[in-house]
């Protein structure tokens, strides 16, 4: 389901919308759709990034510490497998 809102934005933003809903054969709500979902992409993307890092790191200091890899462990990193792959598209 679509629905309507009234935002507010500069005119410079607004005259780049404007050209870039033109090169591209689209609407300004196109365009703002776009953007916007990329934008949140990017931010879940950041999220994603940030627990891959934490979680090797915690495996790396439990492998430093035991020698060896938990189950747990294994399973944080085939999480972070798919969870990579999910980055990759």
């Amino acid at each position: 389901m679509r629905v309507k809102l009234h935002i507010s934005m500069s005119e410079e933003l607004l005259q780049l919308v404007d050209r870039y809903a033109d090169e591209l054969y689209t609407s300004r709500s196109g365009i703002i759709n776009q953007a916007l979902v990329q934008w949140i992409q990017s931010r879940e993307a950041t999220s994603a990034l940030k627990t891959m890092c934490a979680v090797l790191q915690n495996i790396e200091r439990t492998v430093a510490q035991n020698g060896t890899i938990s189950a747990d462990d294994r399973r944080q990193l085939d999480e972070l497998y798919s969870l990579s792959r999910m980055l990759q598209g």
